[in-house]
């Protein structure tokens, strides 16, 4: 009877380390028949559904991530969480959500359904404050001057309501820097002398820099003329 508890209790013991070991260990999935390509590595989500209001896009769609390796994981399914600033993935073979690592990441990219140009992420490390805050970054234009959006989501106080808190980021340089998306500022990134053409540039296409796509527009513009 002693050898049989004694047998019983290894047997639980086994059991018990796996569960565990099930639970903290991260899951993957994804493409790896090509050298370039590696299954994404996340960890477990804990609220498989979380509330549409929590998302920055509702709905699932195909993307691809990069990873700080050189690697990627092409043709997976993916959502980013703004209210947590998460890139989720979708292990297709079970339904099972997983947070990506984030310290893994160097961009992303999510498909839109109907749009050939593909939204781009790229993961960034703000060191401007007292402490070091750790955030993807949406790409609104690159070239010689790059625009960024951090697309923050705020919970008001006492209410069960969350409000989108964009925060804009431009590149010349070195590090992003913030900004607002306003004639003034954008100005204030350039030489004087540079000044009465792009204002006059903005004139002409009817740009408005609070409308992220005519914000991209108008930097695109201003690289193709500063290359001229």
């Amino acid at each position: 009877m002693r050898s049989f508890w004694i047998i019983f209790s290894g047997f639980l013991f086994v059991i018990f380390q796996a569960l565990g070991q099930g639970i903290s260990q991260p899951i993957c999935g994804g493409a790896d028949d090509l050298v370039s390509e590696i299954p994404v590595v996340a960890t477990q989500y804990a609220n498989e559904l979380p509330s549409k209001k929590e998302q920055f896009w509702n709905n699932w769609t195909t993307g691809t991530v990069y990873y700080t390796n050189g690697k990627k994981s092409s043709k997976v399914t993916l959502r980013y969480n703004s209210w947590k600033d998460e890139l989720l993935w979708l292990r297709v073979s079970d339904y099972k959500t997983g947070t990506v690592i984030r310290g893994r990441v160097s961009s992303f990219t999510l498909d839109q359904p109907g749009v050939s140009k593909k939204m781009r992420f790229v993961h960034y490390t703000d060191t401007t404050g007292f402490q070091n805050v750790d955030m993807f970054l949406q790409v609104i234009a690159e070239g010689k001057t790059s625009v960024y959006c951090y697309r923050k989501v705020t919970l008001l106080k006492g209410e069960d309501k969350f409000v989108l808190n964009h925060q804009y980021y431009i590149k010349q340089e070195g590090k992003p820097v913030k900004f607002k998306p306003r004639k003034l500022q954008l100005l204030s990134f350039f030489p004087k002398e540079k000044h009465k053409a792009i204002r006059e540039l903005l004139r002409t296409h009817h740009l408005k820099l609070s409308n992220d796509s005519h914000l991209a527009e108008a930097i695109e513009l201003i690289n193709q003329m500063e290359h001229q």
